[in-house]
């Protein structure tokens, strides 16, 4: 629907083309003619535009309902404890649950774990394999390896939808649809040692 512009352009440019070539051919066109032109124009150009705003407003409202639930799925760094694990706080305020849920820890800051998962080995340690994340607020635990000085950790999550839809969300908030599955996307080979989400935080994160 972009290339309405083109077109327009294009009558306009007929137009043009007309009234030139009767002046030079003293064709005796009417101005009332060229008025009309102009009129048709215009109504054509406001059908235009609307059909346009019309179809753009449908596409904004396709993706919305497309992303509903994968927007409603987040998760955050909980706490650390002292035997240099990670806890995670995971929240899916939809009403249907998530499959392959992937969580891995990155660096955002220092001389960590890079910035973006895929970018890590298969055999990663620090990320947690979720088979299934139901509606509600739940926890999970995987290593850190410790905190240097000045490093930053963030967290992302990889999922299908209800759907089978896949998205990512990255350590920054941003949500992206990815074209693979979680395991996919993240070259994690079978079998896979699928955890399960865990309803209270463990208690060596609350003491």
């Amino acid at each position: 629907m972009v290339n309405i512009r083109y077109f327009l352009l294009g009558q306009l440019t007929i137009l043009l083309i007309i009234i030139c070539l009767g002046t030079y051919f003293k064709m005796g066109i009417d101005m009332g003619d060229i008025a009309t032109w102009f009129g048709s124009l215009g109504t054509i150009a406001a059908l235009g535009l609307a059909y346009y705003q019309l179809h753009t407003d449908r596409l904004a409202t396709r993706e919305d309902e497309k992303r509903n639930q994968a927007k409603k799925i987040s998760v955050w760094i909980d706490s650390e404890n002292r035997n240099a694990e990670m806890c995670y706080s995971i929240q899916n305020v939809s009403d249907s649950p998530v499959y392959q849920g992937i969580i891995t820890l990155v660096g955002i800051q220092g001389a960590g774990p890079p910035k973006c998962g895929e970018n890590v080995d298969e055999g990663y340690e620090y990320r947690v394999k979720l088979v299934t994340i139901p509606p509600g607020k739940f926890y999970a635990v995987s290593n850190s390896g410790g905190k240097g000085m000045h490093i930053e950790y963030g967290v992302e999550i990889a999922f299908t939808d209800s759907n089978g839809i896949h998205w990512l969300r990255r350590s920054n908030g941003k949500l992206e649809e990815i074209k693979k599955s979680p395991l996919e996307f993240y070259s994690i080979y079978l079998p896979v040692g699928w955890s399960k989400v865990k309803e209270e935080k463990p208690e060596s994160f609350t003491t």
